[in-house]
């Protein structure tokens, strides 16, 4: 695809996102893959979501959840002193990890750098602090990561709204399958899935 018609289909994507989560009272959606794939397509299309919503004067905040990897923070740029972890920890308040990019109105808070709670401990903190945030942004967009790693339900049950990523020729339908399950164990609502080819 050309540039100009990869922007659109992103942009088209963001008014899905936008209009639905616009019926309920809870400005949240989590992206997270099917499969644990080291690729960073997936957290650039969340980013490419977040960027075309905020042009049109909304204030997004991003969230990296993805322990595992990290790709947003990174890809990013974001050298902060703490991050998700540190706030679900409690050494931090969340206005100390929060950071701004380079696009006006959008903000990033990126995964941090000490080992994240266990899942019994980090699970209420992180709806807690969900709720906290939707009521200071107008939408916040999570990156789950993988759906196979552990501490993704946690964060699914906390954003409540859940679009799939899958990759067109490399997601198995089994793997597609058996994530579709796990986001509906979590009581999250399944609401889409994003098909990729990068």
């Amino acid at each position: 695809l050309k540039r100009e018609e990869l922007l659109q289909q992103y942009r088209d994507l963001a008014a899905l996102v936008r209009s639905e989560l616009a019926a309920g009272q809870h400005p949240c959606a989590a992206f997270t893959s099917a499969e644990h794939q080291p690729h960073v397509s997936d957290t650039v299309l969340r980013t490419a979501v977040a960027e075309c919503i905020d042009e049109e004067d909304k204030h997004v905040l991003i969230v990296d959840a993805d322990f595992s990897d990290k790709n947003l923070s990174t890809g990013m740029d974001a050298a902060a002193e703490f991050g998700l972890s540190e706030v679900l920890k409690g050494r931090v308040p969340w206005q100390q990890a929060v950071c701004a990019t380079g696009t006006p109105g959008l903000c990033l808070l990126p995964a941090g750098r000490i080992a994240p709670p266990k899942q019994e401990e980090g699970s209420s903190r992180f709806t807690d602090l969900l709720k906290e945030l939707t009521c200071q942004w107008d939408l916040v967009l999570v990156d789950a990561g993988s759906c196979e790693d552990s501490h993704t339900c946690d964060v699914l049950t906390a954003a409540r709204n859940v679009y799939i990523v899958v990759r067109l020729g490399e997601t198995e339908q089994v793997a597609a399958t058996a994530a579709v399950e796990r986001i509906r164990n979590t009581g999250a609502t399944l609401r889409g899935s994003v098909v990729t080819n990068a």
